[in-house]
């Protein structure tokens, strides 16, 4: 039977070993990476989703904007024609040319 050195199988054995550390954290690397990626898809996904209804709501607050602006000017003409002082709503008396105000009573503001 031959002699087997031990001494010289070591550095063999010790690059196996080595190899199959190397071989187990790039399994575990890429598992780590094939989940992220998952998660990383998953969140591609919800900000779309977010940003969508994000526009969506800007539009229906644009649409409420606008609606409330026009109610507002409404209800400001509304208040201004209904509320008009009296003489504001009289028609300007007529006058004749002796410059005596034929119709009825004005009140003249200075």
């Amino acid at each position: 039977m031959m002699a087997v050195n031990i001494m010289a199988l070591a550095p063999i054995n010790g690059s196996y070993i080595s190899t199959a550390l190397a071989q187990a954290r790039v399994a575990a690397d890429e598992s780590r990476l094939n989940g992220d990626q998952a998660r990383l898809q998953e969140d591609q996904r919800l900000l779309q989703q977010d940003r969508a209804r994000l526009a969506q709501l800007q539009r229906q607050t644009r649409a409420l904007q606008q609606t409330q602006t026009s109610q507002a000017l409404q209800t400001g003409v509304d208040r201004l024609t209904h509320n008009a002082p009296p003489t504001a709503q009289t028609p300007p008396p007529t006058v004749n040319t002796s410059g005596q105000v034929v119709g009825r009573v004005v009140n003249v503001l200075a």
